[in-house]
């Protein structure tokens, strides 16, 4: 495997590898990890997370050496890519990958190269920032990137990379893409077979916003139904999600078909959205956008679970024929402020947690907004009230969660922290009861700590 010939330096690691390293590898791969107890399976998986990304750092340095040397042309008649994925038995694309970031790394962001060769991030992070650098912005970009690899420390994984997407458009002179002047975008297939019909397709700016809101709650309208009818009819299954967007496709189609356009009894289409529009920003605002420090054309737009919009597609959906516009009260730290004595949150209260929480903010999860309850901190029957700074979104399994093990203070726990974000308390270890539980940021939480200077 892997047998191109080369110089020395490429033969002296072939030789470190099948030896002594290679033989560690070989014995740890045959541990019986039945035997150990929960941390030291903990610290043994981040200590190979580590020394995978060492390995990912060296493999894309060889890579691009061997491509520059043209080295698998002259001994196996193949480019470096495909004789990547025939003798490792990858994927085309998947090799393809694997080069075209090493060389990006190495030709453009070496500071990235750098962060991955010493751990500080791993290779899905590196091909993010090898996706988006091109000549335009490499320049702009190795300047942004030490904020951004230093964010990527304490941001979960799906939102540094928008951030990191659109922090290299806004560097990109020629990156500002409109999606709306894209007509093509905006394309819808109808296939029909033996009764069925397969759709498929995609959308753009406006369209795709309103489509997504509509779709989403009609979706959920249905499962509250099927919910209901459950509780009279025990042995009724409820749809998958999958199966309940299909129906509420089809039934808002049929709802518009018994619109008459032309009756005055009928009122006319008007975009139905929510977006969040963050006026102004600054680098100690963890809620504000990192492209808006880079020089962004305007205020930031975005939907509520932070997907950028461009500016014309902001344009449509403000200048809609009705618009109902939630003006929410903010801290400096960019918190919205809301109180109820009910307990139900209203709906503006509803809208400012997911403005701050993003979806299901248990360290780790993410899940959508749609599927979050609002949970009272401070239980509003023992008192608390119904706020957001005692609130927290939460999906159903960990609302649960939280509920059945923070009952005597020694499960999970959540406090609102200076910087007015949920933080959570892991439960208290039984073999060490004395140990400090040290605080865990939320899922969408840009920063790592909760001390008021992190973000005053």
């Amino acid at each position: 495997m892997f047998d191109v010939g080369g110089g020395g330096g490429i033969d002296e690691l072939v030789a470190v590898l099948a030896g002594a390293a290679g033989e560690s590898l070989g014995a740890l791969a045959h541990v019986q990890v039945s035997d150990l107890d929960d941390a030291v399976l903990a610290d043994t998986v981040r200590a190979l997370e580590q020394t995978r990304r060492l390995l990912d750092a060296t493999v894309g340095h060889v890579l691009a050496e061997l491509h520059d040397r043209q080295a698998t042309v002259h001994s196996a008649r193949l480019a470096t890519s495909r004789w990547l994925a025939r003798e490792a038995n990858l994927p085309q694309h998947s090799a393809m990958s694997r080069l075209r970031t090493a060389l990006a790394l190495r030709d453009h962001l070496p500071v990235v190269d750098d962060a991955l060769r010493t751990g500080r991030i791993g290779f899905d992070h590196a091909r993010v920032f090898a996706e988006v650098v091109n000549d335009r912005n490499a320049a702009a970009l190795v300047h942004a990137a030490p904020e951004l690899i230093d964010a990527a420390a304490h941001t979960a994984f799906a939102p540094w990379r928008d951030d990191v997407r659109a922090v290299a458009e806004v560097l990109d002179p020629d990156g500002h893409r409109d999606p709306d002047t894209d007509l093509p975008s905006n394309r819808l297939f109808l296939s029909p077979t033996d009764g069925l019909v397969l759709v498929r397709g995609e959308l753009a700016g406006d369209g795709a916003v309103c489509a997504v809101e509509a779709i989403e709650a009609k979706t959920d309208e249905l499962y509250l139904r099927y919910s209901r009818d459950r509780e009279q009819f025990p042995d009724l299954k409820i749809p998958p999600r999958s199966e309940l967007r299909g129906l509420a496709l089809v039934e808002l189609l049929r709802q518009a078909q018994g619109i008459d356009p032309s009756s005055d009894a009928s009122r006319g289409p008007r975009t139905d959205a929510t977006i969040v529009i963050h006026p102004d920003a600054h680098r100690s605002d963890p809620a504000s956008p990192p492209e808006a420090h880079h020089g962004a054309d305007g205020p930031v737009v975005t939907t509520p679970d932070g997907t950028r919009l461009s500016k014309s597609t902001a344009a449509v959906l403000l200048c809609a024929a009705l618009a109902h516009t939630l003006v929410m009260a903010v801290t400096e730290h960019g918190v919205p402020i809301a109180e109820s004595d009910a307990y139900q949150p209203t709906r503006a209260q509803r809208r400012a947690l997911a403005r701050r929480d993003g979806g299901c903010t248990f360290p780790g999860c993410g899940a959508k907004v749609a599927w979050c309850d609002a949970h009272h901190i401070d239980h509003w029957e023992d008192g608390g009230s119904t706020c957001v700074d005692n609130g927290v979104l939460l999906c159903r399994m960990h609302h649960t969660m939280i509920h059945h093990t923070g009952i005597h203070h020694t499960g999970w726990q959540i406090v609102i922290g200076h910087d007015r974000h949920p933080w959570f308390i892991p439960p208290a270890d039984p073999d060490h009861p004395n140990r400090t539980r040290q605080p865990l940021r939320s899922n969408a939480r840009r920063t790592l700590t909760n001390e008021a200077t992190a973000a005053a």
